[in-house]
């Protein structure tokens, strides 16, 4: 099929999809007369959209083909299944366009999947245009906004694949707004947000110098997620250059009846004209995509595409209360300043029209909450559910009309419009005084009829998943992690860490019985249901001492409002344990480390799957840690979320130079995009300790991190273990001691107590903590650690039997690598010399398949007496720079090799003072 032909196609389907299914045989009769392929071809293309749903308009990353034999024009290349272009490995065709052939490939470097576009022949053929089109699509591969679909690379195959010219982009799961349209509409505040990340992707691109002069339903995807990515940068560019000479509209008018070509619907008036366009072109086009979003009717509309250019030019759209009366007059007044005629009399900037659509969205809010608080029935909420862009529109679970609603409200924004307009920045007051009001309103009683001292310490307990779907569960957790966060970076206040409140996950708990047991004043409990898109979130804070209620409220919110839902429970809590907060406390407790919703579901994704501390899950972590800072990469949070994934996987499951570079990079930059968060110094003090063997480096950024947040464990646990391995053992006591009181039943903080003991050679401590630990929490994830610990002092202790069996027993409940080295060695020491090789041939028989630390071996080979392959073997690990090496001067086990100088070597390299 030539372009020519091709396009001929597309026309008519086009001008198809704009009728009734009924309606449209007279119009393939009129336009494919005798031609019978043609007319098979666009039938086969309709009954395509048909069981698709907005095919042809889908964008290529998404869309099938109707027709497998179909081809864009000749000579263009296609590629086989696990065919490599570049470093990608193509996977499957997704489809074919007016741009060229779209398959799903693998970055094979970084391993996530990309859309790669394969560009037609005719719009590569001009070296000049090629060399335009680069210089297009390198500045559009500079934009990074969580809206703006990236772009990794533009390149070109060898000269013996073809030479075609590529494109490999992130790759959408979603699908297009025409085909979100075509499904029945949006809500209204679903279709508000959409608006807005879409102005704020053009104010992003035009702030760089970039017109899109495309902007179309099709240009717009929804991912599953609900983020908004508008595609396409640089391409339009690429095919007006190729399709028009200099100075000409982009798409092509034709007087043929019925056809309509290219995108002419979506043109400025000065775009249809063949003007130059600026910025305020594509703000044209978005204001006709939301007037088609409201309604379901496009604007402009004409029998012909001239009629359209006509209409663009010269004609104006009916008012949105024509097609949709019950939606607030504001909403006429932004898309009517949108679709001005006039460049000067539309809005200038992208940003300008984003912040008007986010303050209506804003006013619809406060009203509902306003309204809510007092009535229990709210305008706003009705008005921003309601449907739109569909034939019916209505408010569903109220018996006022949408019209009534519409006029109560409009009334309201007026009003608030008006106080805005009169008072300026008075207004923030009058909000702030009346949002203190409210406050008082809700929360007076506990705070005035209760006085007394502040609450000093509380235990978030885990949300209860009140949903069906258990792949929910991340939201639960993710939101009371978060609510440990905020609360910790409070210094006043004692938070219970989250290892220690998990084992509580899942059971019916008695609040005075916790309090008595985490040594807390009060206990926060409750629980999420997801509701479709929606949320309802029980919270309430309990005084330990007595089971009486501190505070209680029920949220229902958009899933988008998961993080300012999270902001008001802290908020609240504060309130309710009588916190006298300073200015620097209130801006902690408010900080909020992304205005993504998206990557922040992502964030929180991932820290469900890191703390499940498997080699699957570490994986699936770093995944969703990645996928959170394509969204937004000045999320810090999430880029050291990648650094504590790479650290963890060091030594262990990768090796340590290449995690540890990749930890290092990844911690730096959370460190360079946010000083100030604890979490950042705490990755990166582990990459100076365990990649760089930088122990001042390393107690600086353990210092900074337990500065910015008192509460936490975790950094206080591993820089306790830091001390001891330095024989810093009285200070190693007292910070893993902390470590304990703030996370008192996790088996992490009490097994770093353990080794604390056991490299000081307080054998009997150890033994003791070993137990208690396992009696906290005798079934628990990480309790075969405490017996790996037990069995490893015992062994210490010649007392082997007993070494075994609590070694046997750590194995039966996780058979991790660095148990068997310690059973093994314990097998060894006490004479069972045949089932220590039987563990060593193990380990090395897996060490043939994937990575085993050379330590383990070592380990066991120090058990049988093998001096020089235990050296051996050490010296592996040490060589490869392992975390793992860095306990030769306290480990015991390492006791009959002191004498050896190659040990002393070794035990000086690791970096500490002699």
């Amino acid at each position: 099929m030539t372009a020519e032909r091709w396009q001929q196609v597309k026309a008519i389907f086009n001008a198809a999809c704009e009728l009734a299914p009924a309606e449209r045989a007279a119009l393939l009769a009129a336009n494919c007369a005798d031609d019978e392929e043609l007319y098979r071809q666009v039938e086969l293309l309709l009954a395509a959209d048909e069981q698709e749903g907005d095919f042809m308009n889908r964008p290529l990353l998404a869309v099938p083909t109707a027709d497998a034999n179909l081809e864009l024009e000749e000579g263009q290349p296609e590629f086989e299944t696990g065919r490599m272009i570049s470093h990608y490995r193509v996977e499957r065709q997704l489809g074919v366009g007016g741009m060229g052939v779209v398959y799903l490939a693998r970055d094979t470097k970084l391993g996530r999947p990309v859309a790669l576009k394969l560009l037609l022949s005719r719009l590569t053929s001009d070296t000049n245009r090629v060399r335009r089109f680069q210089q297009e699509a390198r500045a559009a591969s500079a934009l990074n906004h969580p809206n703006i679909l990236t772009i990794y690379e533009v390149g070109q195959t060898p000269e013996q694949a073809g030479g075609a010219y590529f494109i490999a982009t992130e790759f959408i799961d979603g699908q297009t707004l025409r085909a979100r349209m075509a499904s029945g509409g949006m809500r209204l505040g679903a279709a508000l947000d959409l608006l807005i990340g879409t102005a704020d992707a053009l104010a992003a691109a035009h702030e760089a110098g970039i017109v899109h002069r495309d902007i179309k339903p099709e240009n717009i995807m929804l991912r599953r997620d609900g983020i908004v990515k508008v595609l396409d940068f640089g391409l339009a560019k690429l095919a007006e250059n190729a399709a028009q000479p200099p100075g000409a509209s982009f798409a092509r008018v034709t007087t043929q009846p019925g056809v309509v070509m290219g995108t002419v619907n979506y043109m400025s008036p000065e775009q249809a004209r063949g003007l130059e366009v600026e910025s305020q072109s594509d703000l044209f086009s978005l204001g006709v995509v939301m007037y088609e979003l409201l309604t379901g009717r496009a604007p402009f509309v004409g029998a012909t595409s001239a009629d359209v250019v006509a209409a663009l030019i010269g004609g104006e759209p009916r008012p949105l209360s024509r097609y949709a009366p019950e939606l607030p007059g504001a909403l006429q007044e932004i898309v009517g300043r949108a679709l001005a005629k006039a460049v000067e009399h539309r809005y200038q900037t992208a940003r300008e029209m984003g912040d008007e659509i986010k303050r209506l969205k804003d006013e619809l809010e406060f009203d509902a909450r306003l309204q809510g608080r007092a009535s229990g029935f709210s305008d706003g909420a009705a008005i921003l559910s309601m449907t739109v862009g569909a034939a019916t529109n209505a408010v569903s679970g109220t018996t006022f009309t949408t019209r009534n609603l519409a006029e109560r409200s409009t009334a309201r924004f007026a009003a608030l419009r008006d106080i805005r307009r009169r008072h300026g920045k008075r207004l923030a007051t009058v909000l702030v005084a009346l949002g203190l009001a409210i406050a008082g309103a809700v929360f007076g009683r506990q705070w005035f009829l209760s006085p007394g001292e502040a609450i000093d310490s509380i235990a978030v307990l885990p949300f209860a998943n009140a949903s069906d779907d258990p792949q929910m569960q991340y939201l639960p957790d993710g939101l009371t992690e978060s609510l440990i966060g905020s609360l910790s970076k409070l210094p006043r206040l004692k938070v219970t860490a989250s290892n220690t409140v998990f084992i509580y996950k899942g059971r019916q708990v008695d609040p005075r019985q916790v309090g008595k047991s985490l040594q807390v004043r009060a206990v926060l409990i409750g629980r999420v249901q997801r509701q479709g898109e929606r949320l309802v979130i029980n919270a309430e804070l309990v005084d330990a001492a007595d089971g009486s209620r501190l505070w209680g409220e029920k949220y229902q919110c958009p899933l988008t409002d998961i993080m300012v839902v999270q902001e008001e429970i802290a908020r609240e809590i504060s309130v309710g344990l009588r916190l006298r907060l300073s200015d620097d406390e209130r801006r902690r407790l408010a900080k909020r480390y992304t205005e993504n919703h998206a990557a922040h579901q992502l964030y929180s994704k991932g820290r469900y799957f890191y703390l499940q501390s498997t080699q699957e899950s570490l994986q699936k972590a770093l995944d969703l840690f990645n996928e959170a800072i394509a969204l937004d990469s000045r999320y810090a949070l999430a880029h050291a979320g990648v650094a504590d994934v790479y650290a963890e996987l060091s030594g262990q499951y990768w090796p340590p130079d290449q995690a540890m570079r990749l930890a290092k990079q990844a911690a730096l930059t959370a460190v360079a995009l946010d000083e100030a968060l604890p979490e950042a110094h705490y990755a990166l003090a582990m990459v100076k300790w365990w990649g760089d063997w930088d122990w001042a480096g390393a107690e600086r950024e353990f210092q900074r991190a337990l500065e910015l947040d008192s509460n936490f464990s975790t950094a206080l646990a591993h820089y306790a273990l830091f001390l001891a391995y330095q024989e810093r053992f009285d200070e190693a006591l007292r910070a893993a001691r902390r470590a304990v009181e703030l996370d008192p039943l996790s088996a992490h903080s009490n097994n770093k107590l353990t080794y604390v003991f056991l490299f000081a050679r307080q054998y009997d401590r150890a033994i003791e903590q070993c137990r208690e630990t396992i009696d906290l929490n005798p079934s628990g994830a990480w309790v075969s650690w405490a017996h790996g610990g037990l069995g490893r002092t015992l062994s210490y202790l010649n007392r082997h039997e007993e070494a075994i069996a609590e070694l046997e027993e750590a194995a039966r409940l996780n058979r991790h690598d660095a148990t068997l080295s310690f059973l093994g060695y314990a097998y060894a020491a006490a004479g069972r010399h045949d089932q220590a090789r039987q563990i060593l041939r193990e380990l090395k028989t897996q060490a043939t398949r994937r990575r085993v630390s050379p330590i383990y071996i070592a380990r066991i080979y120090l058990g049988l007496g093998d001096r020089e392959q235990a050296i051996r073997w050490l010296h592996k690990s040490y060589d490869e720079h392992s975390d793992h090496a860095l306990s030769l001067r306290v480990d015991p086990i390492y006791d009959s090799l002191r004498s050896d100088p190659r040990f002393s070597e070794m035990a000086r390299g690791i970096g500490l003072p002699p």
